[in-house]
């Protein structure tokens, strides 16, 4: 595994990435202070796509010291998000640039990745 010492903080790594036209952000939904539709807080896993310059502006779409927090879509139903830094493992950019916290991977997806290698 990585150091998590020589990785750069994710909030660098998202307003790069954000700079593009979007960035899927790959979290674990159960972390405290995860605020998503409830139907998703019981997986392992969450996979969001958020972006500055998407073809639906996301106006309210803050990246700062707490984590992501923006108003996004589910369903055609507006849902108000927080995406602590503690919860996001991964952030891949649509034009394949990524970054993947090993420390933060939640543990039945590194199992996973244990078994495929």
């Amino acid at each position: 595994m990585a150091d998590a010492s020589v990785l750069p903080p994710k909030k660098d790594v998202a307003l790069v990435l954000l700079e593009g036209p979007s960035v899927f952000v790959h979290l674990d939904p159960r972390r405290e202070g995860v605020t998503v539709p409830n139907w998703f807080k019981n997986q392992p896993q969450l996979v969001l796509q958020i972006g500055m310059n998407m073809a639906v502006p996301i106006v309210d779409l803050v990246v700062n010291d707490d984590g992501i927090s923006c108003t996004l879509s589910f369903n055609r139903s507006p849902h108000w998000c927080h995406l602590p830094w503690s919860a996001i493992y991964a952030l891949i950019g649509e034009d394949g640039r990524a970054m993947i916290w090993p420390e933060d991977v939640p543990p039945e997806l590194a199992a996973q990745l244990e078994r495929a290698k």
